[in-house]
C-alpha cells in the first residue's frame, strides 16, 4: 500500500452497495469457498472494490519483454469527485 497519490501502481475505486445485496452475495461466495476448504478467510467481509488502473497491464514498448510495474500519478484522477467536478486533494 502506498499513501502517495503521485506514485501508485494500482488504483482502486470503492463500490457503493446501497441495497447490501452485492455485499451479501460476495460474503456468501467466500463462506462457501471457506466451507469447502478452498480458502482461508482473512476478514469478516469482502471489501467491495474495482481496479481502475493497474500498471502491470500497461502496453509494453519494444524494450520490455515481460510486464513491469511502474508508478503513475493518480492525483488528477482522485481530484475529480463523482459529479465530475474537480475538487482539491489534501
Amino acid at each position: 500500500m502506498n499513501d502517495d497519490p503521485e506514485k501508485v501502481d494500482v488504483l482502486y475505486g470503492r463500490c457503493i452497495d446501497n441495497s447490501g445485496r452485492l455485499q451479501k452475495l460476495a460474503d456468501a461466495i467466500v463462506d462457501t469457498l471457506e466451507d469447502e476448504d478452498l480458502l482461508d478467510r482473512q476478514y469478516d467481509h469482502v471489501k467491495l472494490h474495482a481496479t481502475l488502473m493497474n500498471s502491470l497491464f500497461k502496453v509494453k514498448d519494444d524494450s520490455e519483454e515481460n510486464a513491469v510495474r511502474s508508478t503513475f500519478n493518480a492525483k488528477p484522477i482522485l481530484e475529480v469527485n463523482y459529479t465530475g467536478v474537480a475538487v482539491p486533494f489534501n
